[in-house]
Parts: structure tokens; sequence; C-alpha cells
């Protein structure tokens, strides 16, 4: 379901407490934010839009994530190399995008719960 939100996403780390964030299926664009102070994020699921530059560092820090979709954006760069310390992902989605070729980082095979 398209809710045809648009702009950019604004920061959002007042919202310490935050579990999940669902803004799959709109029209926004720019960067994805920096999630400095959310460390209890589970679930980030910001696809089917058109976001751009690469995945942010802080996401390194979500050692609670569990779900990271960010497939179908304009996101570019490489999968970067620390994606193996996310130990407690179980869903990662990434395709649609414009990453630039590269290997897939060896870290990816520290995620063994990866459904």
């Amino acid at each position: 379901m398209e809710n045809n939100i648009h702009g950019t996403i604004p920061s959002i780390s007042s919202f310490k407490d935050l579990h999940m964030i669902n803004l799959a299926f709109n029209l926004l664009s720019g960067a994805i934010p920096e999630f400095d102070n959310n460390l209890n994020l589970r679930v980030i699921l910001i696809t089917n839009n058109g976001l751009t530059g690469t995945i942010p560092e802080s996401i390194r820090k979500l050692s609670d994530i569990r779900n990271l979709q960010l497939d179908k954006n304009k996101l570019n760069g490489s999968l970067p190399n620390w994606i193996g310390e996310l130990k407690l992902l179980k869903l990662l989605t990434l395709s649609k995008n414009a990453f630039r070729k590269s290997n897939i980082p060896i870290s990816i095979n520290n995620l063994h719960d990866l459904e």
C-alpha cells in the first residue's frame, strides 16, 4: 500500500525507545538518517522509496536489530564490512539499489540467523 509521503526522513534520534520504523512504499528521498540514539531499534523497513547515499554507519551500533530492509531505493556505495556485526539479524534485503560492484564482505558469514 502506497502512502505517498514525500520529502526526506527527519532525525528520529529523540525517540530512544523506538523498536520499529516502517516507512515503506512512499516517495521519500535523500539519505537515511543516523540512528545514534535509537539503540532499541529491531526493525528498519524503508523499502520502495527513492533514498540515496550509503548505509549509515550508525546502524552498526544497533545490536538488537533483527530486520533490515532497504531494498528498492537508490542507495549507492558498497555493502559495509561491519554488516556481519549485526549478529541477531534475521532478515536483510538490499536488492534493487545502485550499489557499486564489489565483493560481499566475508563478515556476512557471521549472520547465522539469516532466514
